[in-house]
């Protein structure tokens, strides 16, 4: 404090005072820069001295900052922290040559007694009477050098990822148009300058000429270089303003809002082309994919997205079905892509994504940001390169993802909670820009937009409610059916805003739901080893810290330990023993009364079983006589009616001969006789002819055949349906093997007449020359 700086002698082992080059005073802190560089703060400022053991005396200039400093701190590597004893809390980058401080106006006291850095958290000061956290803002306001912070009216990409904005002061009503890019202005001209007839809100560079839109729908285009602006007297004037500008990939220029004309396409001759059918004449979204598709938001369900056909010139309505409630004026606010041609769209009713499944067809729902209500307007977003989704609500800008989901306002840095209709943009660089009705704010890419909560601590873990507790070491092991009680915490401030999970393994790995709760309890745990996890999240913009976690082991009960295990076998074997000897004491004793038992009943069984096998010769014996007097039986019955056949087939044949022959006579008398005798004769040949004809001996002929040959003329039918009765007698006669004569003589015709039936009745039956007509009826 008095101005003298030492250094430790090791082989002394004291300290020796250092010379310097220039006298200092109420040196109250000195900090490690880098090597040997250290910055001391003084009563009069920060120094920077160079740490050379061969400098004599040592060098030391002073790097600049305010005077009175009480207490210094580099925080996060970079940002080097000078308190005062009575003006407050200033800052510099350590890597800033300028080294220009800059005073923390929000602090509330100006005595800083001492700072601290907190990796976790923030940076906390000390005051005489209170402390307090300051944690850095993610967001940067970007001065446009204007005597007030400027309303930002457009904000687009340029060609070369710079950022093209119109700022509008509305204090002084001056508007300007700016390219940017993180490390400063490029280029700036103020419209006031230059004939606009309105106030213009919409601006896009396309590489070579500025397109600007009006408050009153009107468009010019100028260059950089000569800034003469040209007005499109093509496009009327209307009561709405340009929204949107941009360029597709074929470098046709594509102007939202101007009412009087719906969307108004400019090719790359000049050529203008209005697409002002309903609804897409109150258009106000016009927006160009990286993969070269132009999409269009609209109003209402039934019209709120439109494609670009560009081989048909015009605009399909896709607007794919929502489903659940949505509010009257519906209306699209902005449209980005993502990677995979998948849509965000931003609405009045909140966020919705467009999940493509087919080149025109899409699944739409709403999005759940989670810190915002489901509905509530969106009027920007954005998609960051690792896919965050940003979009700007009512309440605030909200970074989605899948995981975690954070609200940034004013409080993070943003200019205001109010942003300009599609008013985020990531530039070249990976910055995302944010328009504001309060000026210009930038996220840096070098940022980490979901900063990882502190992992929890778990205190104590607590056996059976007992007031005694332990410090939590892994792999303890714990009393059977105790009831564990875990308490943990995690050192992020503020602590109200902290969640938790927990899970327990071995149990079960599913988290449990998050909840503010820091303790959790669990009993009844079955023997085995277990880990129990949990892990926090810090509400104000932090992600999932990674778990902290406990093994331990549930022991096993007294009746499961070996010496229990052993004792019990040994008692349940010698009563085993026990047991058994009495039960073979009781089995010889029934074995003996069961064997005399078995023996007579053995001796019973055979007597039995002797006469059982002799009463079963007998009835084999009976059945097989039975068996010879039906075969006996049956073979006479056979050779009887064969006779019977027999018989009646020659008595048939003998009557018919004497019938052939006494025609034969009488038509021998006939032709000696006289003419009377002649017709008496006739009647007598007639009388013999219908006694061949007659079907009462065929009848008769049948039934003995049929009792003979069973079966054969149903079977004979079944193959040839066709066959008539007379067919069925042919066959019948040449089955019992007669001669032709013997057959010509029962049927009563010529033997060759016979043997043209034969012919025929072969034909009939469909066989071949080669077929044997005798041997084919004998096989049915």
């Amino acid at each position: 404090h008095s101005g003298r700086l030492f250094y430790f002698d090791e082989a002394a082992d004291r300290f020796v005072s250092q010379p310097l080059a220039r006298n200092i005073d109420e040196a109250t802190c000195m900090v490690s820069i880098e090597g040997n560089t250290a910055w001391v703060g003084m009563r009069d400022g920060v120094f920077q001295l160079n740490l050379l053991r061969q400098a004599d005396p040592l060098p030391i200039q002073r790097i600049g900052g305010p005077v009175g400093i009480s207490t210094g701190i580099v925080h996060q590597g970079n940002d080097f922290f000078i308190g005062t004893w009575n003006n407050g809390l200033y800052y510099t980058e350590i890597r800033d040559p300028k080294h220009s401080f800059k005073k923390i106006d929000n602090l509330p006291f100006n005595h800083v007694v001492d700072l601290s850095s907190d990796s976790n958290n923030g940076l906390w000061a000390t005051g005489k009477e209170n402390t307090v956290l300051l944690k850095t803002v993610l967001f940067d306001q970007f001065d446009l050098e204007t005597a007030n912070p400027p309303s930002i009216t457009s904000i687009n990409l340029t060609p070369d990822g710079n950022i093209l904005v119109i700022g509008d002061e509305n204090e002084t009503n001056k508007q300007a148009i700016y390219e940017l890019d993180n490390s400063g202005i490029k280029w700036q001209s103020e419209f006031a300058k230059y004939p606009f007839e309105n106030i213009p809100l919409s601006a896009f560079y396309d590489g070579k000429f500025i397109w600007v839109g009006g408050l009153n729908g009107s468009i010019y285009n100028f260059d950089k270089i000569n800034i003469e602006p040209q007005k499109r007297n093509d496009v009327s004037i209307s009561n709405s303003p340009i929204s949107k500008i941009t360029k597709d990939l074929k470098n046709n220029i594509w102007i939202a809002g101007n009412i009087n004309h719906g969307l108004i396409k400019i090719d790359r001759d000049g050529q203008v082309a209005f697409y002002d059918g309903q609804p897409l004449i109150s258009s106000k979204v016009i927006y160009a994919s990286p993969e070269g598709e132009l999409f269009a938001g609209g109003k209402g369900l039934g019209s709120y997205l439109f494609k670009y056909n560009y081989e048909k010139n015009i605009f399909d309505n896709l607007s794919p079905f929502i489903k659940g409630e949505t509010n009257v004026d519906f209306e699209v606010k902005d449209i980005i892509a993502d990677k995979r041609n998948n849509l965000f769209l931003s609405t009045t009713d909140g966020v919705f994504s467009a999940t493509r499944i087919q080149e025109d067809s899409f699944f739409v729902k709403r999005l759940n940001l989670k810190k915002v209500p489901e509905d509530e307007p969106s009027n920007a977003l954005a998609l960051s390169p690792d896919g965050t989704i940003w979009a700007a609500t009512t309440s605030g800008l909200v970074a989605y993802d899948e995981s975690a989901s954070f609200l940034f306002d004013k409080s993070s840095g943003l200019a205001a909670n109010s942003f300009t209709d599609m008013g985020l943009v990531f530039d070249g660089e990976g910055n995302l820009w944010v328009g504001t009705a309060y000026g210009l704010s930038i996220f840096n890419n070098e940022r980490s937009v979901f900063p990882v909560t502190p992992k929890p601590i778990i205190e104590k873990v607590k056996i059976n409610a007992s007031q005694n507790y332990f410090n939590a070491t892994n792999n303890e092991i714990l009393p059977f059916n105790a009831g564990i009680e875990f308490d943990f915490i995690s050192l992020s401030f503020p602590v109200d805003q902290v969640i938790y999970k927990t899970r327990l393994l071995g149990l079960d790995s599913v988290w449990s739901e998050s909840g503010f709760a820091k303790q959790w309890y669990v009993n009844g745990l079955a023997p085995g080893a277990y880990t129990f996890e949990v892990k926090a999240q810090q509400q104000e913009g932090l992600k999932w810290s990674r778990p902290a976690s406990f093994s331990f082991i549930i022991e096993k009960p007294w009746y499961l330990n070996a010496w229990a295990i052993i004792a019990a076998f040994v008692l349940a074997g010698a009563l085993i023993y026990l047991v058994a000897r009495i039960y073979n004491l009781q089995l010889i004793k029934q074995k003996k009364k069961l064997e005399s038992i078995v023996k007579k009943r053995t001796e019973e069984v055979n007597l039995q079983k002797n006469e059982i096998i002799e009463q079963q010769k007998q009835i084999i014996e009976q059945n097989r006589r039975m068996q010879q007097l039906k075969e006996a039986q049956f073979k006479s019955e056979l050779e009887y009616k064969n006779k019977q056949l027999t018989t009646y087939t020659l008595n048939l044949i003998q009557k018919n001969q004497s019938l052939k022959e006494l025609r034969l006579k009488i038509n021998q008398v006939i032709r000696s006789s006289s003419k009377s005798s002649y017709q008496e004769m006739r009647k007598l040949i007639n009388l013999i002819d219908y006694s061949f004809r007659k079907d009462e001996d065929w009848d008769n002929f049948k039934l003995y055949f049929e009792e003979v040959h069973v079966g054969f003329f149903e079977s004979l039918i079944q193959r040839h349906p066709k066959l008539t009765s007379l067919d069925l007698r042919h066959c019948a006669l040449i089955r019992l093997n007669l001669t032709i004569e013997e057959m010509a003589t029962i049927v009563g015709i010529s033997s060759d007449s016979i043997k043209t039936a034969r012919f025929r009745l072969k034909r009939k039956m469909n066989l071949d020359s080669k077929t044997d007509l005798l041997e084919y009826l004998m096989s049915i």
